[in-house]
């Protein structure tokens, strides 16, 4: 099933979109994998001419995505700049995509840079 296009901003939260997904998804299809990675990148200015807007400087932009188990979707969620996963963002994540109608039976990540275990300590 194809889903429309749609702009996504840093700090911005993809849940709004993926709530209106979720009502054409099965049960089963709404299972899910979350993952999340940071990344290095050129940390000059950057003008978006779309947005008319300037970005930057940042180093590293942080990403979460949604990903179905037993289906072919994938969606980012979340990504904003210069921010380490913790275990507060981490759990909000997950309770507001359980919220739409998702069941997270993972969560991934490579566990380097910022994405730290001593970071990540919560009550999930």
């Amino acid at each position: 099933m194809a889903f429309p296009t749609f702009t996504f901003h840093p700090e911005t939260m993809g849940f709004q979109f993926i709530s209106v997904q979720c009502k054409f998804l099965s049960e089963t299809e709404r299972l899910c994998i979350l993952s999340f990675d940071e990344m290095n990148i050129d940390s000059r200015l950057c003008f978006d001419k779309s947005e008319d807007k300037m970005y930057g400087p940042h180093s590293q932009p942080q990403v979460v995505m949604a990903q179905g188990l037993c289906s072919s979707w994938k969606q980012p969620i979340f990504f904003d700049f210069d921010v380490p996963m913790t275990g507060a963002l981490l759990k909000y994540i997950i309770e507001e995509l359980s919220i739409v109608g998702f069941v997270i039976v993972e969560v991934v990540s490579d566990m380097g840079g910022k994405n730290s275990l001593e970071g990540l300590k919560c009550n999930l």
